[in-house]
């Protein structure tokens, strides 16, 4: 797991250096790899000060522009 971490957080290093993000894309991705990291939604929150259901919202939304960005590479 943690070289597929690894590789999508170069990923989002790439699309933050080409400005291809919007802020709420930016959360949702930046949520997801944390959860990635830690493997709980309460961790994730702790850690990023939001609440555990806006981790989880944030989490489901960063997957699929993941997903996304991986149909149409």
């Amino acid at each position: 797991a943690r070289a597929a971490s690894g590789e999508s957080a170069r990923g989002l290093a790439d699309l933050l250096a080409e400005g291809g993000l919007t802020a709420e894309e930016l959360v949702s991705r930046y949520c997801a790899e944390v959860y990635e990291r830690t493997g709980s939604y309460v961790e994730t929150a702790r850690r990023l000060d939001l609440d555990r259901r806006t981790v989880k919202a944030r989490v489901d939304a960063g997957r699929a522009a993941r997903a996304d960005v991986k149909l149409t590479a």
